[in-house]
């Protein structure tokens, strides 16, 4: 069981691409592998698990309890020969208040660390920056290093020999020439969305980059720099069950769920079953709760809008008492309605009082502390949770009860958030782990 944190010096420096394809280039090899993801990402995760087939988990040094963080670490190297996890941003980037770094998960868990560093534009200057990050706390250790988007033979050979000559204790593991499929298309909160359709382009993809990454990476030293953590297992659960039964949205539209939560469901007995609004499923008429989680419901509202099986299943589990609960886009989709990014206005469950519109798009995003305001399946009143918002819509008319009380990651600007309607609950908020 070992372990080995892919670290970049910026965010958009490459990690994912290069963490995928070192995943499906050790699949490759016959090696069971797993990825995972440093924050609170939903995106990326998918893309380990579609390069490694086989799943990946977040690891959240400031939104989870650190029993979380080692459950989750834990079950990633179960039964795995090794586990590529990606961190976030540059190495030392995290919260607001400072903590939840890369960095700082590698301290806490053990893990040795791959610096993946974008050259495009330098020379020797990368050895001042491979020194800045080496030197600058003492309690991590960087063990090899990966240059992408080289320019040429020459321009590799002057990186080599400055790092050579400043920093020549750390191995120089990975050299990757300037190649434009190693760019991925962004969109939304980060990478385009895995999904049915373009699985397959992006396994192509990942055929020819693991084949580029074979040759020009050194996976026999990266997988001896890898060590065992001190992940240790336990019982406890992120996030209370709703029921006994929980019928959860997923599909293109909806699927930001993290697994650690399903997982941990699942080890309480709860039977789980899943649902497409996009393809105008009803949840299971027998679920006791329904979780519509967030995604991107404003790319498919007209679809979303004309699907009446999904509605009259929503509102027959709505008028019978079923425990609703949306996060972001599902909080959005259990409103009144959605204006997209056209201008154009679409009806939708109208469970709760709120319109919410892509007109004029605004980001907004921050890691959240949070109290439930009320006794309901979440928990009882006064409970406390973290987790993080991270959308662009703007609400343009929302009426009714405030389901949490909220905070930034530096305690402040408090303010009253999310909607409660008898038996139905939403935000914007996505929940990670209880405190």
């Amino acid at each position: 069981m070992t372990s080995v944190l892919i670290a970049g010096a910026s965010t958009n420096s490459g990690k994912t691409i290069i963490t995928a394809s070192i995943l499906r280039a050790l699949k490759n090899r016959g090696l069971n592998v797993r990825g995972g993801k440093i924050g609170p990402d939903y995106i990326d995760p998918k893309f380990h698990a579609i390069a490694s087939d086989n799943f990946s988990l977040n690891i959240d040094g400031w939104a989870m309890n650190e029993s979380t963080l080692h459950r989750n670490l834990a079950t990633m190297e179960q039964d795995s020969d090794i586990t590529i996890i990606e961190g976030v941003m540059g190495l030392f980037d995290g919260a607001s208040d400072g903590t939840a770094s890369s960095a700082e998960i590698a301290k806490k868990m053990r893990l040795p660390i791959i610096l993946c560093l974008d050259v495009w534009g330098q020379s020797q200057s990368i050895s001042a920056i491979v020194n800045g990050f080496d030197t600058l706390d003492k309690d991590i250790k960087i063990c090899g290093i990966i240059l992408t988007r080289i320019g040429t033979e020459k321009h590799l050979q002057i990186l080599k020999q400055s790092l050579q000559k400043y920093v020549p204790h750390i191995p120089l593991i990975g050299t990757i020439f300037r190649n434009e499929i190693f760019e991925l298309e962004s969109r939304h909160l980060g990478l385009v969305h895995p999904s049915s359709e373009n699985n397959k382009a992006l396994n192509k993809l990942l055929d020819k980059t693991s084949n580029i990454i074979s040759q020009q990476v050194d996976l026999d030293k990266l997988i001896s720099i890898s060590k065992q953590s001190k992940a240790i297992i336990n019982d406890k659960i992120a996030i209370p069950k709703f029921s006994n039964h929980i019928a959860i949205s997923y599909d293109k539209a909806f699927s930001f769920c993290y697994p650690h939560i399903i997982n941990g469901w699942k080890k309480e007995g709860v039977e789980i079953s899943f649902f497409s609004p996009l393809d105008d499923e009803k949840p299971d008429k027998n679920a006791s709760s329904i979780y519509l989680c967030g995604g991107y419901p404003e790319l498919y509202c007209e679809t979303l809008a004309q699907n009446k099986s999904f509605k009259s299943g929503m509102l027959n589990h709505a008028e019978k008492g079923t425990f609703i609960f949306g996060e972001c886009g599902g909080f959005m989709t259990l409103g009144k309605s959605i204006t997209d990014k056209n201008g154009t206005e679409y009806k939708m469950l109208g469970l709760l009082d709120l319109k919410t519109s892509f007109a004029k798009q605004k980001l907004h995003l921050s890691y959240q502390n949070i109290k439930l305001l009320h006794n309901c399946n979440l928990g009882t009143k006064n409970s406390l949770f973290k987790g993080h918002k991270f959308h662009y819509a703007t609400i343009t008319h929302q009426s009714g009860k405030p389901l949490f009380e909220v905070n930034d990651a530096c305690n402040n600007k408090t303010e009253m958030v999310g909607l409660v309607n008898n038996n139905v609950f939403g935000s914007f908020i996505h929940l990670i782990d209880k405190f």
